[in-house]
């Protein structure tokens, strides 16, 4: 059973709720996780909230003072909405509508007075819930302490602070201590938080320690919204997923996001009194330390041109209010996704730059002392603009990929509703292809930029005994391979290659291949050997480095049809290819290359196409650790 239908269920069943049936409360129980006493306590706060602002909305129209009566309005309306008041919500709307052109009509506003009245009226049906007034013993000062901690480490860490902690907390002051502890409440409410721990201090007389909470990029949210209830509606949900810190107002967010290097995501009110949401983004998005932090704008309503705006200023979505909790959710995911793709691929980008400028700088100095440097230059540099066009498809791609898998998962959750049996399972059907075809389009792409990646100073490798990787190979090959290909093996070394067992599974996987798809009417054999060797005065096929010394030796060879002299050094390029269309990508022996030069290798080859049955053998040669 999915969440909506569970809430439902609970909603169906509680008595408490039932007197609140005009109210549509499965997303904001969703939010709460079906939590009925929290959603009676935002409901009561907003009773006290807003219970004056009626008369207050109707005393600023009869002064035509429209535009401050549509900010009292527009709060309420989104704070109605996301609480499930529905009706209140619809009829707000229709009057901050009016008040837009300023103009109203007396029906309007009149229906909006009778719904707020009837809605406080139903409000104040529910009963208050039980304050458990603690029963003080020989452990109080420990009982408070903990109290105290609590509530500084939620400060300290730009948590919410709900209102039961803060009431805890005054049942263990004096009555003198009443008026420093309505000044605590107050700076919490505005998220002053510095200035709530200082007068903490002041009131306990001694200072608290900041306990620090892991905190990661992809897991903190800061919710920045200047409605309280909103807030702890918005806490209540997100917590249960991510670490979430929250801000009152545009200054307080910008000196959260500033001074904490771990904010994964912000959504950020549109409306707010000091600073409204757009001037925070533009201020986010011009500092250097906050610019690649990704803003979501969660606001009443849209039209074109405010969510055009706030585009151009940066932000990466709008979330209307009320918020459907589930898409929310599934939406504050992918973009999280995305950013962490794009931080990669922008870190490999960035590293590739920096080899490349640290190579070339190497490379230019001994750019004239023979033919050989000066083909190493000319390859790396034809090497480096592939990888960076490729890294860069890859990383636009991924962005792509990722809003289809997740509208896909979308799609997978709506069919639940489906009534027809039939239907519901062909369309199952093809959901799961379309996840299928786009979770092969994300292994494409990482081969991609596996392709386009020089070697990365952090990449952990699992070394495996080379035999035993062979074994597993070749077991895997053979029937992969015609029965007309024989597959021999002359396996007389014992020395381990320092290489990960995965990159070797990948070069012989796909040396094989390539030596199968050589063979005519394919047939033929495959040799497989592994030696030591001495070598002296030949140059890697690959980047014509002069090799000498000795050498760990893996080859393969096949009697196939053998590679065309003019074209020997061009193979190991990405994308070149010999096969016909849609045979072949071009990325093999790139791939090859790359794992074998990460292992500190080089490649040999020696190919005879004039001579029949010689075919062409790949000698890759690895350091004797």
């Amino acid at each position: 059973m999915n969440a909506t239908k569970e809430i439902c269920n609970i909603a169906d069943s509680s008595a408490l709720l039932k007197s609140l049936q005009e109210f549509e409360l499965t997303n904001i129980l969703t939010m709460l996780g079906g939590n009925e006493e929290k959603l009676v306590h935002l409901l009561k706060k907003f009773s006290e909230k807003y219970a004056e602002d009626g008369l207050l909305i109707r005393e600023l129209i009869s002064a035509d003072n429209f535009t401050q009566a549509q900010e009292y309005l527009h709060a309420l309306r989104g704070t109605a909405g996301n609480l499930g008041i529905s009706l209140l919500h619809r009829v707000s709307d229709e009057l901050e509508d009016e008040l837009k052109n300023r103009q109203y009509t007396p029906q309007t506003l009149e229906n909006f007075d009778r719904v707020l009245k009837d809605t406080m009226t139903t409000i104040a049906r529910l009963p208050d819930l039980p304050v458990h007034k603690k029963i003080l013993n020989g452990h109080e000062f420990s009982t408070f302490q903990k109290i105290v901690e609590n509530l500084n480490n939620l400060l300290a860490n730009d948590r919410f602070v709900d209102d039961d902690l803060l009431a805890e907390l005054k049942l263990y002051l004096y009555d003198h201590q009443h008026p420093a502890y309505a000044d605590i409440v107050e700076k919490i409410q505005d998220t002053e938080y510095p200035q709530a721990r200082q007068l903490l201090k002041n009131l306990l007389g001694y200072a608290t320690t900041k306990t620090s909470e892991p905190d990661t990029a992809a897991t903190t949210i800061l919710i920045v919204d200047d409605n309280r209830i909103t807030q702890e509606a918005f806490v209540s949900f997100l917590k249960r997923h991510y670490s979430v810190k929250v801000a009152s107002s545009g200054s307080r967010a910008l000196q959260i996001a500033k001074s904490s290097p771990y904010i994964g995501l912000i959504l950020l009110d549109v409306i707010m009194p000091d600073m409204n949401g757009y001037e925070v983004c533009r201020q986010l998005k011009n500092e250097a330390t906050t610019s690649e932090i990704p803003v979501i704008f969660v606001t009443v309503g849209t039209d074109f041109h405010s969510e055009e705006r706030g585009l151009k200023l940066g932000a990466i979505d709008y979330l209307k209010k009320p918020i459907d909790p589930i898409t929310t959710l599934l939406r504050i995911k992918n973009h999280l996704v995305i950013v962490a793709k794009n931080k990669a691929a922008h870190q490999e980008l960035a590293f590739q730059n920096a080899e490349k400028e640290r190579r070339a700088a190497e490379l230019m100095v001994a750019h004239n002392q023979n033919d050989e440097l000066n083909h190493q230059v000319n390859q790396m540099q034809k090497l480096e603009s592939i990888g960076q066009l490729t890294s860069g498809i890859a990383h636009d791609f991924n962005n792509i990929l990722a809003c289809m898998l997740g509208y896909n998962e979308m799609n997978l959750i709506l069919t639940e509703d489906i009534v027809d049996g039939t239907l519901r399972v062909q369309i199952e059907k093809n959901i799961e292809q379309l996840d299928f075809a786009g979770q092969r389009a994300v292994v494409l792409i990482q081969k991609m930029m596996n392709y386009c990646r020089e070697k990365s100073p952090q990449k952990k490798i699992n070394v495996q005994p080379t035999l035993d990787v062979i074994d597993e190979v070749v077991t895997m090959l053979r029937p992969a391979l015609t029965s007309r290909i024989k597959l021999e093996l002359a396996l007389n070394c014992t020395e381990n290659i320092e290489i990960d067992a995965i990159d070797l599974h990948q070069i012989l996987t796909n040396l094989a291949v390539n030596a199968r798809d050589a063979m005519k009417n394919s047939s033929g054999i495959i040799n497989l050997s592994l030696n030591t060797m001495t070598l002296s005065s030949r140059c890697c096929t690959a980047c014509a480095k002069r090799l000498e010394g000795d050498f760990i030796e893996l080859s393969m060879s096949d009697n196939g049809t053998g590679i065309d002299p003019k074209i020997v050094h061009r193979i190991f390029t990405p994308f070149f290819t010999t096969k016909e269309l849609g045979k072949g990508t071009g990325l093999g022996l790139s791939t090859v290359s790359s794992i074998v030069h990460h292992a500190e290798g080089h490649i040999l080859i020696d190919s005879k196409q004039s001579q029949p049955n010689q075919g062409t053998t790949f000698r890759l040669l690895f350091p004797i650790i």
